[in-house]
């Protein structure tokens, strides 16, 4: 009989929900350690002005749960009628929390370019013909492909800083590299800390999710074994669980 594979979370507490149970009925033993954590920005002014003249917004972009989570809070907190806000356009992991408040949700199709999440979103709303301004709530760090791809396209984007990400030191990070047979990434920070901290000879299977964030398990030097095609439990766990078998 094979020992029991042991797989390391590294995302923010309330990433994956469900995950682990369900890794637990496979077999596996499960390690939650995160790495990232998410609070919110030094001041809301900026997401809130936006907010308050949004019926000149011609769409809301939001590639993020953490940028979901703040604008619904918002719109919650200022008393705003979810009626009033423009389309939401954003990813399938996000799209069924926004949509049981907001009533005008929308993804890309399935047949969307390949590529991360915010490009697919950018060809998605381009094709739809999608106005300006584009209000973009996000992370104090973010990447910028949704950005450049509809600025390109003659979009006005405004960026506007929803949630800050604040990650461990580099001795909590080393700790996760002992610690599993299996390690998920969910953030680029996160994946180039641990390429930081972990000798080749140590490294553990690297599970990434979502092409941005295997991209720089590339640029870092730590090929991904698996990528989870998007941030839901289903796909993460369909990527650890076609790999268990190497694992035992």
């Amino acid at each position: 009989m094979g020992r029991t594979p042991r797989v390391v979370l590294t995302g923010a507490r309330g990433t994956l929900d469900g995950l682990a149970p369900l890794l637990h009925r496979a077999g596996c033993e499960v390690r939650e350690y995160p790495l990232l954590t998410f609070g919110p920005p030094v001041s809301w002014a900026m997401l809130d002005q936006a907010l308050a003249q949004r019926e000149r917004l011609a769409a809301i972009a939001i590639t993020s749960p953490r940028a979901a989570d703040a604008l619904l809070a918002r719109v919650r907190e200022l008393g705003l009628d979810p009626a009033s806000l423009p389309p939401v356009w954003t990813g399938l992991a996000s799209a069924a929390r926004l949509g049981a408040v907001l009533p005008d949700v929308r993804t890309a199709p399935a047949s969307a370019v390949a590529g991360s999440l915010a490009v697919q979103l950018a060809e998605a709303m381009l094709a739809a013909r999608v106005g300006s301004p584009i209000l973009f709530p996000c992370g104090e760090n973010h990447r910028e492909e949704l950005v450049v791809r509809l600025r390109a396209a003659g979009r006005r984007v405004d960026p506007v800083v929803a949630y800050r990400a604040v990650l461990v030191d580099e001795a909590a990070a080393a700790r996760v590299l002992t610690d599993g047979d299996v390690v998920v990434v969910t953030s680029p920070r996160v994946v180039e800390l641990l390429a930081r901290v972990a000798p080749t000879a140590l490294r553990p299977a690297l599970i990434t999710i979502g092409a941005t964030t295997a991209d720089a398990a590339e640029r870092a030097g730590w090929p991904p074994a698996r990528i989870a095609a998007d941030p839901s439990v289903g796909a993460v766990f369909s990527a650890i669980h076609s790999l268990q078998p190497s694992l035992t």
